[in-house]
């Protein structure tokens, strides 16, 4: 069944509602009914995800990029995958065929279970968690298809790791010799031999060279391509040989240089280099027709192809170390300016710090209690309703010359330090928002709270005068009437007795209350503005 399966894997069949769909696997048939998204190879017992064939067009792009990849002719898959793309949008198993010929993937024997398992060809840094292949046809696919492909991206990844892992161990290459070693089983081409006399000529110049032949062959038992992904990736120069214009083309040559071409794109100091024989330069491959080519039937190609090496490699080494002294001087500026900004920065948050601790005392200084003026006012109008009692000897005239006393006083004076307190409170607002934007938007917006809560805590409000006027009003009025009902030769002593009783003591018992209240909302609003490291 083998090679009949491999050369037509992918194609369908329509026959009424029964399709026959190549595995992409292992390349046997699978039945499956129209419109069904997964199956299960019977062959390998491999769930996998169909794609919808339902379009003539869409069936026949899909049977060539199935048969491409299947053929590891990764790159040419991967156009004839992006052309179904293009055509329909939302065909999850398009994206899905690009991620597998990104990573050049291939299903092989397990050994072990006998089962297929994905091999990768093409090892990028780039995970396929990452890709927008990958996330595509997850957005596209159905909720079983996402499963299946989430399954199967663990898979390579998991691999794409280790070969990375594997490579990172390895010393890096100077030059990497791409070109075709056998034709038929077992019979050395001729490139293999141009391949060698050139390795030993690089190597004697002292440059590491990757070199198929001899780099790969103490790596007998062991996959590898975490050796070729690391030297392809670490090498300056490619030389592509070949004496055949099918040899560029064949698989694991073709899947070389393209992948040296990508690292080109991305690196320009990368050069690839050509080297043809018995053909013409026109025959190339047209990727690699526009580079500079040497032609191997001359008689001293090789030492011409080492000197050009050499120079190459001779003027990167060069243009590197030019790169490094910029970089370092670079880096010396660079580290001074920062030094110079974070000193600047320090003064900074140092000088609002301070204006914002300013900004508090400059308050306390403004800031006047409301509760002095009634303070104030009460002992006031003690001494005037004594000393209206001794020249009137009338309690009516006592508590009326008192209470107009304490609104006199205490009323116009709370009102003028609200006013004083208002703008006190608008400066120091005005203050911490500067600070705002010196220190941080989250330091300013504390501040700006700071203010708010104090205001709340604060009993020194017009309301609260008026409220606190109207008690001493109603002890002054109480203090009357009983003074009216005791004996009148008494009056002398305990008129006086009753109204300091009844409007005093209260009174000056409710200015403590509001004084204690004042006094732990200052310190409360201190802590939130102190200045914090």
């Amino acid at each position: 069944m083998g090679q009949c399966l491999l050369n037509t894997v992918s194609i369908f069949l329509i026959f009424g509602d029964i399709m026959v769909f190549n595995c992409k696997m292992c390349g046997a048939v699978l039945d499956i009914s129209k419109g069904m998204r997964i199956c299960k190879c019977s062959y390998c017992d491999s769930y996998q995800t169909i794609p919808d064939i339902s379009e003539e067009n869409r069936l026949r792009l899909f049977k060539q990029a199935n048969r491409l990849r299947f053929e590891c002719e990764f790159d040419k898959a991967s156009e004839a995958y992006r052309e179904i793309t293009e055509l329909f949008p939302e065909e999850s198993e398009a994206y899905w065929g690009l991620c597998l010929c990104r990573y050049g993937i291939e299903y092989v024997d397990d050994p072990k279970s006998g089962k297929k398992i994905p091999t990768c060809h093409r090892t990028d840094f780039n995970r396929i968690y990452n890709t927008s292949e990958y996330n595509d046809a997850l957005k596209y696919a159905d909720d079983m298809m996402s499963v299946i492909y989430t399954r199967e991206a663990e898979k390579i990844d998991s691999i794409q790791q280790n070969i990375i892992s594997v490579a990172s161990h390895e010393q890096p290459f100077d030059v990497f010799i791409c070109y075709k070693e056998t034709k038929g089983d077992t019979e050395k081409t001729e490139d293999f031999s141009i391949a060698s006399e050139l390795y030993h000529k690089l190597t004697k110049n002292g440059l590491k060279v990757f070199f198929a032949g001899i780099t790969l062959k103490d790596k007998l038992g062991t996959e590898y391509e975490p050796y070729i992904f690391s030297a392809i990736n670490s090498s300056q120069v490619m030389i592509c040989i070949g004496t055949d214009k099918d040899y560029f083309n064949a698989v694991w040559v073709r899947n070389e240089w393209s992948r040296f071409l990508d690292l080109m794109k991305r690196d320009s100091s990368r050069v690839l280099i050509p080297c043809y024989k018995y053909i013409s330069p026109n025959e190339l491959p047209e990727e690699i027709r526009g580079f500079q080519a040497q032609n191997l039937s001359e008689s001293n190609c090789c030492e011409v192809i080492a000197n050009s090496v050499n120079e190459i490699l001779s003027a990167s080494s060069d243009t590197k170390n030019q790169l490094k002294t910029l970089f370092d001087q670079y880096e010396l500026q660079l580290k001074s300016q920062l030094s110079k900004i974070h000193e600047y920065e320090k003064e900074i948050h140092k000088k609002a710090l301070d204006e914002k601790e300013n900004a508090y005392k400059i308050y306390k200084q403004e800031y006047r209690s409301l509760v002095d003026p009634i303070v104030l006012s009460l002992f006031v109008s003690l001494f005037v309703s004594i000393f209206s009692m001794i020249i009137t000897e009338s309690a009516t005239t006592t508590l009326i010359m008192t209470a107009l006393t304490v609104l006199a006083i205490s009323v116009p004076a709370s009102v003028h330090r609200c006013k004083i307190n208002k703008k006190a409170k608008a400066d120091l607002v005005k203050r911490l928002s500067y600070n705002e934007k010196t220190l941080s938007y989250d330091s300013g917006m504390e501040n700006v709270h700071a203010v708010k809560l104090f205001e709340s805590e604060s009993i020194g409000t017009v309301k609260k005068v008026i409220i606190f006027t109207c008690h001493a009003v109603f002890a002054l009025s109480a203090s009357a009437i009983i003074c009216v009902t005791v004996n009148e030769n008494e009056r002398y002593l305990s008129d006086w007795v009753v109204i300091l009783l009844l409007e005093v003591l209260p009174a000056l018992l409710y200015a403590w209350l509001i004084r204690k209240k004042n006094i732990k909302a200052k310190k409360n609003f201190k802590e939130r503005l102190k200045p914090k490291n």
